[in-house]
């Protein structure tokens, strides 16, 4: 089936504005596609007969402009080969095209002018950016017309060709070399055909949708750049978009190239309910064509299920790598474990005490086996030598390690390599922790505890941009270490729903499969049983014309045997006859002394000689013919023998033929025995599939019952912040956000509790349609294939 351009471009919200169709030939192709009355045509042919055609068949259309050239690259005169079928003329020669249309012809070969389509475009006098549609039927030359079309390609949004999968034309171009140019050019096959013959087809293509971030290069600080440009390589790389960018400091750290913005777009500020959720889930119409500003920082969650392709984007070049690695490993080298600390620093002062971090070392640092102490900060000179000289910490000054790109940069890639990091609270020391893949432990301060609590990094806000009073802290962790708890037995219960669901479909699937074999089956059945009663009739009608055969052949015998009766009488007539002419001459001589005496005796006597001599030629002539006649009747007699030794074969091929059926009609049998215990088989799968259904639904409820529970807490921690109201009056301000983050929770529970009555109605869902399969199952007739094939072979058997 051809592809349908129209279902097409309105699939992908295209309108032709300006179409280059090339191969025109008399343009009965032009209703294939939208044509609005808007739209700029150019119609491009080579065989200048059937230019003249088009130059008819549009007189009238002030909007389409036609061109008689060829198109190739570079320019220079090419010949033409013209067919039988003017419409497959090519410059390329007729190579596979051939053998595939043998009465296909070269009837005239002719020289044309050709021209690369950025050419001829401006011998033209027309603007590339005035066309946004590509259209080729040119047999086998599309990808030489793509090569001498590069300016073009800037402004083309589709592509419609035609594509080889065998060499037709000699120097022809195969559909993935046809593919590899314009990924090349940031094209997207997106629909394919080949309705007219495997070894050719048709196909569509689509530029690549574009974002972009102008602004990545003037963000300040680098981490921030990190979370801007991760966002936007991960969103083109869920929806297959093109990413294109500013020159930025990630490019000469990561290595990356993104092409520079080519044109300016739309600027699209972060709307966190639609952005954030399209990383999560996979949304039928992504944004596109915009340019993206924002940070991006959204909590890691939306980001986790992504961790590896976020820290792939972030990894050093091998240049650079070689230097860090060597740094690191001198650094692991003082001892086992490797203790980082990111300081930070604002006008002088530490954002963070520097006591919170010693006392956090204080309780952690007995129970590691050779820590090393690394420390890291945005102004190294700051860092203070003496608090921290017990545990002998090393910097990057100590390890003579730089780098000429961004100073900053190895205290990023050896914080993201420690086994134990506490940072601050921005995103710098949080992205390190993100793309460390070995770090055990991940501390950071909470401001109103006064001290540093441990995090994860794929699971938390970037930076912690509220407060909490002390008295209050212990129930919030407690209640958050509750709900991500909970959260994690709902994703490993519906991890569990989809795994049985999945299984439940594939279940359902192998019953549609093993239904659709059998019926497969019966028709292979009836389709033996058919050839055998044709056969069997094939048998009847030889075994009627081999009786007829055997009727003739005696009719020709006797025919036969009634000719050589009749040739041995004329036989013994003739020697009866000779006999009398001996007798006749004898007289005759007897005669001669008479003959005075007689003559008129003599006379009769010599008539009755001629006569007697013209009798025996008759009888002579007779003679022949008759010979003449059995010869003919032998001949028959012995093709009669030959049809019926044929007659006699066929019999032979015909029995063996239903011997053939014989053995089909046993291997069905077998077959079909083979397909009842795969269904008996499918439903013992379907039982204990719904077992385990029946054991989700048990879990669902525990887990509402811990739902329950957890209510009752927060319920408690809330009287108990009421209470704290009352002691508290300078601190009221803090609890109310206490207040509006619990109130967040029951949102969050509530959901929790919605999704879960969801979960129970798919259940309920799944069931309901198992339960429905089974009873089809079981109500469906179970023919008793075994006796019919008996009975078939029975008659089989009778009838040979």
């Amino acid at each position: 089936m051809k592809l349908d351009l129209h279902t097409l471009t309105q699939q992908h919200n295209l309108t032709p504005r300006g179409i280059i169709h090339i191969g025109a030939y008399e343009g009965k192709d032009l209703k294939r596609y939208p044509t609005p009355d808007t739209a700029k045509i150019l119609l491009i042919e080579a065989n200048p007969a059937a230019c003249e055609h088009l130059q008819a068949n549009f007189a009238d259309k002030p909007n389409i402009i036609i061109s008689q050239t060829a198109i190739a690259n570079p320019n220079h005169p090419v010949t033409l080969k013209l067919t039988s079928i003017e419409s497959n003329s090519s410059i390329l020669p007729l190579t596979g095209y051939r053998e595939i249309y043998p009465n296909l012809k070269v009837t005239q070969e002719i020289t044309v002018e050709s021209r690369s389509l950025d050419t001829l475009l401006s011998e033209l006098n027309l603007r590339p950016v005035d066309f946004n549609f590509l259209y080729l039927d040119i047999q086998g030359a599309e990808l030489l017309a793509l090569q001498g079309a590069t300016q073009l390609l800037k402004y083309i949004e589709a592509i419609y060709t035609t594509v080889s999968y065998e060499e037709l034309f000699e120097g022809g171009a195969l559909r993935n070399q046809v593919d590899a140019f314009l990924t090349e050019h940031h094209f997207v096959r997106v629909a394919e055909a080949n309705p007219y013959h495997p070894a050719w087809g048709e196909a569509f293509y689509l530029r690549k949708q574009v974002i972009t971030h102008s602004t990545l290069d003037q963000t300040q600080d680098f981490s921030d750049q990190l979370f801007q440009y991760a966002f936007l390589k991960l969103y083109a790389q869920q929806y297959n978009l093109k990413v294109e960018t500013p020159a930025w400091v990630g490019q000469q750290l990561f290595g990356h190239a993104d092409p520079p913005i080519s044109q300016e777009f739309p600027p699209l500020q972060q709307e966190n309910d639609t952005l954030r959720e399209a990383l999560m889930t996979h949304i039928e119409n992504p944004i596109a064509n915009v340019d993206f500003r924002g940070d991006f920082q959204y909590h890691t969650r939306y980001y986790a299920p992504h961790k590896s392709e976020f820290c792939a984007l972030f990894q050093p070049t091998t240049e650079l790598k070689g230097s860090l690695q060597t740094a690191l490993k001198t650094l692991r080298s003082q001892g086992k474990i490797l203790v980082g600390i990111y300081l930070e620093y604002h006008e002088k002062t530490p954002v963070i005490p520097i006591v919170w971090y010693l006392e956090w070392l204080r309780g952690f640092w007995e129970t590691l086996d050779k820590p090393i102490l690394y420390i890291a900060s945005n102004e190294p000179e700051k860092i203070p030598p003496v608090e921290f000289s017990e545990y002998s910490p090393i910097t990057t000054k100590d390890l003579e390690v730089d780098c000429a790109i961004a100073a900053f940069y190895p205290d990023f890639y050896l914080l993201s390599s420690c086994d134990a990091v506490a940072i601050s609270n921005s995103t710098f020391g949080f992205v390190a922790c993100l793309l460390n893949t070995q770090g055990q432990y991940f501390f950071r301060p909470h401001l109103t505890a006064e001290k540093l609590i441990p995090f994860n990094p794929w699971n938390s806000e970037p930076t912690l941009k509220f407060t909490e009073d002390s008295s209050s802290v212990t129930a919030a962790i407690v209640v958050e270490s509750k709900l991500h708890q909970i959260q994690e037995e709902l994703e490993q219960l519906q991890s569990d729903y989809q795994h049985n669901q999945a299984e439940l479909e594939q279940t359902h699937s192998q019953l549609h499969q093993s239904q659709t074999e059998l019926e497969q089956l019966k028709i292979q059945h009836n389709q033996i049983i058919e050839e055998w009663e044709k056969s069997k009739i094939q048998v009847q009608t030889v075994h009627k014309e081999l009786e007829t055969s055997q009727t003739h052949s005696q009719k020709l015998q006797t025919e036969l045997e009634q000719s050589q009766t009749h040739s041995q009488q004329l036989q013994t007539q003739l020697e009866e006859s000779q006999v009398q002419s001996q007798q006749l001459q004898t007289q005759l001589k007897d005669s001669q002394t008479q003959l005075k005496d007689s003559q008129t005796h003599s006379q009769q006597l010599q008539t009755q000689l001629e006569e007697s001599q013209t009798h025996s030629q008759q009888l002579q002539t007779e003679l022949e013919q008759s010979q003449t006649h059995s010869q003919q009747l032998q001949t028959q007699l012995e093709e009669s023998q030959t049809h019926s030794q044929q007659l006699q074969t066929e019999l032979e091929q015909s029995q063996t033929h239903s011997q053939q059926l014989q053995t089909q009609l046993e291997q069905s049998q077998t077959h079909s025995q083979q397909l009842q215990t795969e269904l008996e088989e499918s439903q013992v799968q379907s039982q204990q599939l719904q077992t385990e259904l029946e054991e989700s639904q048990t879990q669902l409820k525990q887990l509402e019952d811990q739902l329950k529970k957890t209510q009752s807490q927060q319920q408690q921690t809330q009287q108990e912040l009421d209470e704290s109201r009352s002691e508290l009056h300078q601190t009221r301000e803090e609890l109310e956000l206490t207040q509006f983050q619990l109130d967040e929770i029951q949102v969050e529970l509530e959901q929790s509790q919605s999704q879960l009555h969801q979960t129970k109605q798919e259940l309920e869902e799944a069931q309901s349609k198992l339960q429905k399969t089974q009873v089809e199952l079981q109500n469906q007739p179970k023919t008793n294939y075994a006796e019919h094939v008996k009975a078939l072979a029975k008659i089989l058997a009778e009838t040979l």
